[in-house]
């Protein structure tokens, strides 16, 4: 029901990734990315974080989205919001989000 909810309050508008994966990545919905080298700090820094989980490049391709446009990462997933957050990226939890929205 959570997660339901969250599609009443969060904007469904769907922004392509800062980079791209090969076997991950959906074309047309990716860019090529940049040379500044986020991608793989990020992903370095929560493999190391996290014992380099299954889903980890996708979890940082979202989180280096979030962090180049300057958007709201929303996740409960404690190592990444941790890696997001020391990278200088904006971080809240989905009941963050919920609460909020039922202020405004």
């Amino acid at each position: 029901q959570a997660l339901l909810a969250m599609f009443t309050v969060v904007d469904s508008t769907q922004v392509p990734t800062a980079s791209a994966v090969w076997g991950v990545s959906e074309w047309g919905a990716a860019e090529w990315g940049s040379q500044d080298g986020l991608f793989e700090s990020l992903l370095i820094k929560l493999n190391e974080k996290n014992k380099s989980k299954n889903n980890n490049v996708r979890d940082v391709l979202i989180a280096e989205t979030a962090i180049q446009r300057n958007l709201v990462l929303v996740t409960d997933d404690s190592d990444l919001a941790e890696v997001v957050r020391n990278t200088g990226g904006t971080v809240m939890g989905h009941a963050q989000l919920l609460s909020d929205s039922h202020a405004c």
